[in-house]
C-alpha cells in the first residue's frame, strides 16, 4: 500500500516536472518573442532634443507635486534642479550614445528588448547626474537605488504609453500608404507597348573578374551578406543566384540609369516591378516578389524615396 503510494507520488511529481517545464518553455518563448517585437524609434538630433525636453518637464511637474505634498523645502527649486540634471542626462544619452554605437542603435532594427535596456541605461544616468547636483545643492537624497528605482517607475507608464500610440499611428500610416503603392503597381504591371529592346543590366565584381549582364527584367534583388552581394535573377522562369565580390554600394551606382531598381534597405536593392505586393508595418513595408519566396523590407529611411519612384514609375 505505502510503495504504490510512492509509486504514485513519484508519477504524479513526473508529470508536474512536465508540465511545468512545457509551461516554462512556453513562457520562455513567449517573452523572447516579445523581446524581439520590432519598435519604432528616432535618434535624431531633434527627436532626442524634443524627447529630453518633454521628460524633464514631465520630471519635474512629478516631483513638484510629491514633494509640495509631503512639504519639503522648497519644491520648485528642487524640482528644476531634477529637471535640469535629467535633461543634461536624456540628451546625452538618446542623442550621443547612437552616434557612438551606431551598429547597435541601429533604428531599423531596435526592439523591445534593447529599449528596456536603454531605458534601464537612461534611468542610470539620470540618477547619477541627479545625486551629484542635488548633494551639491545640500538636498537629503534618498540612497542611489531607491531614486533609480523611482525615476523607471516615474517613468515606465508615459513611455510605454508614447510608444504604443507611435507604434499604432505607424502602422495605420504604413497601412494605408502599402494599399496606395499596391493601386500603383497594378497600373505599373499593365501591358505596355515595346518600341526598342532594354538596356541590358552588366553587374561586376570589384576586381572585374566576375561579372553577370542581364535584362532589366531578369532581375529580381540584391542582397548584402557579409562582404559580398548576391544576385537573385531569372533564366527563364527558373531562380539563379549570383554572387559578386562587391558591395552594394557599387551595384547601386551601376544600377542608377534604370529607374525600376531601389535601394529599399541598409540590405536590399529591388526591381520594383518584380514586386507583386506591398504590405505595411511597424517599421515600413514588406514586400512579396514574383520569382522569389524571399520577402523583402523596405525600411523607414526608404519609404519616402519608395513612394515616390513607385508613383513616377507607375
Amino acid at each position: 500500500m505505502r510503495l504504490g503510494f510512492l509509486i504514485l507520488s513519484a508519477s504524479h511529481i513526473t508529470r508536474l516536472c512536465i508540465f511545468v517545464g512545457m509551461a516554462g518553455a512556453g513562457i520562455i518563448k513567449r517573452v523572447k518573442k516579445g523581446l524581439n517585437d520590432p519598435i519604432v524609434e528616432n535618434f535624431s538630433w531633434k527627436g532626442s532634443l524634443m524627447f529630453s525636453l518633454q521628460a524633464s518637464i514631465y520630471i519635474a511637474f512629478v516631483l513638484f507635486i510629491i514633494n509640495h505634498g509631503m512639504n519639503q523645502a522648497q519644491p520648485l527649486l528642487m524640482a528644476a534642479l531634477f529637471a535640469l540634471g535629467s535633461f543634461f542626462s536624456l540628451l546625452p544619452a538618446n542623442w550621443g550614445m547612437p552616434k557612438m554605437l551606431p551598429a547597435t542603435y541601429d533604428e531599423e532594427r531596435w526592439t523591445v528588448g534593447k529599449h528596456i535596456l536603454h531605458t534601464l541605461f537612461v534611468a542610470f544616468c539620470i540618477t547619477g547626474l541627479n545625486q551629484l547636483l542635488l548633494g551639491l545643492a545640500e538636498y537629503s537624497l534618498s540612497p542611489f537605488w531607491v531614486m533609480f528605482a523611482q525615476i523607471i517607475l516615474m517613468g515606465a507608464l508615459p513611455i510605454t504609453l508614447g510608444l504604443l500610440i507611435i507604434k499604432r499611428r505607424r502602422l495605420k500610416r504604413n497601412e494605408a500608404n502599402a494599399q496606395t503603392a499596391n493601386q500603383q503597381l497594378d497600373r505599373l504591371h499593365q501591358p505596355q507597348s515595346v518600341t526598342e529592346m532594354p538596356e541590358v543590366v552588366s553587374l561586376r565584381s570589384q576586381n572585374g573578374e566576375e561579372s553577370l549582364n542581364l535584362l532589366p527584367n531578369q532581375l529580381i534583388y540584391l542582397e548584402s551578406v557579409d562582404n559580398q552581394v548576391e544576385v537573385h535573377w531569372l533564366n527563364m522562369m527558373f531562380p539563379q543566384k549570383t554572387v559578386l565580390h562587391n558591395t552594394l554600394k557599387e551595384l547601386e551606382v551601376a544600377l542608377n540609369q534604370h529607374p525600376q531598381f531601389l535601394r529599399c534597405d541598409q540590405s536590399f536593392i529591388v526591381n520594383l516591378k518584380a514586386v507583386d505586393e506591398v504590405e505595411g508595418n511597424v517599421r515600413g513595408y514588406q514586400l512579396t516578389l514574383s520569382g522569389s519566396a524571399r520577402e523583402i523590407p523596405v525600411s523607414s529611411s526608404y519609404l519616402n524615396a519608395f513612394d515616390a519612384r513607385i508613383k513616377q514609375l507607375s
